[in-house]
């Protein structure tokens, strides 16, 4: 039994509200640790087309780099292995799976929501750029200088440029980015 002080006062309610405050402020520090610790395994789950949705949905700049080649714009289209940029000349496509870097710059203000439907995959549109007979320049990782011409055919495993010097046989794989191109440049 303790006693209370010749005033009446509790000699032990101040230290209780020291124990309080001491072990509330540890549980603050848990929780705060285990939300960082939250954060950053939400950071180590996420893939490139993850990263593509979320710059696409906050209306954020972003800059795709494929070994030396760059474009820079808005992402208006994410899905599997494919994101369209929208750029100042026009759409680029971007291989999620052979890009160098991606760069995002947030937007300070989101941007009107611009998103567009587009194909399922990168195989998926480029048969459709196939079907519509366009010219495209295509970069990747490996190609020397820039492929120019018309798509001939898109296989399992590769695509077919004509090219003004004759055919060009891609990897897909080495399909990095293909961007708006007029052949009578």
């Amino acid at each position: 039994m303790h006693r209370l002080n010749a005033d009446g006062a509790d000699p032990l309610a101040g230290v209780a509200g020291e124990l309080r405050a001491a072990v509330g402020e540890e549980f603050r520090r848990d929780a705060e640790a285990a939300e960082a610790d939250a954060a950053i395994a939400r950071l180590r789950a996420r893939t490139l087309v993850d990263v593509a949705v979320e710059a696409m949905h906050r209306g954020d700049r972003i800059t795709v780099h494929v070994d030396d080649h760059g474009v820079e714009g808005r992402v208006v289209h994410v899905a599997d292995d494919l994101a369209i940029i929208r750029t100042e000349r026009g759409d680029a496509y971007v291989n999620l799976r052979a890009l160098t870097a991606l760069e995002v710059a947030p937007a300070a203000v989101p941007d009107v929501d611009v998103r567009v439907g587009g194909a399922t995959s990168l195989r998926a549109l480029l048969l459709e750029l196939e079907l519509g007979g366009g010219a495209v320049r295509i970069v990747g990782p490996g190609i020397a200088a820039p492929v120019e011409g018309r798509l001939r055919a898109v296989a399992a495993d590769h695509v077919l440029v004509a090219t003004r010097v004759g055919d060009t046989v891609l990897a897909l794989s080495a399909v990095g980015l293909i961007l708006p191109f007029d052949l009578e440049e």
